[in-house]
């Protein structure tokens, strides 16, 4: 579960989806659900499909810059 109310949460990409370098902590805001959508956008825009993702319990790996600035 990732919350019931405005959230930040980190996703990346699971293992296999994209070679290594591109499997970076990225933020999404979370509103008032329970569970991850058909499809997420991050912050700095990227799209991940469900299946694609995976929810990080803390913030780990390489963090995307442009998320972290809020693009």
């Amino acid at each position: 579960m990732l919350g019931t109310a405005r959230t930040l949460a980190t996703v990346r990409y699971r293992p296999g989806v994209v070679g290594e370098t591109r499997r970076v902590s990225h933020l999404i805001v979370v509103e008032e659900q329970h569970h991850l959508p058909h499809a997420v956008v991050t912050r700095c825009g990227l799209r991940m499909r469900q299946g694609e993702a995976e929810v990080l319990d803390t913030v780990c790996g390489m963090p995307c810059e442009r998320c972290l600035i809020g693009c």
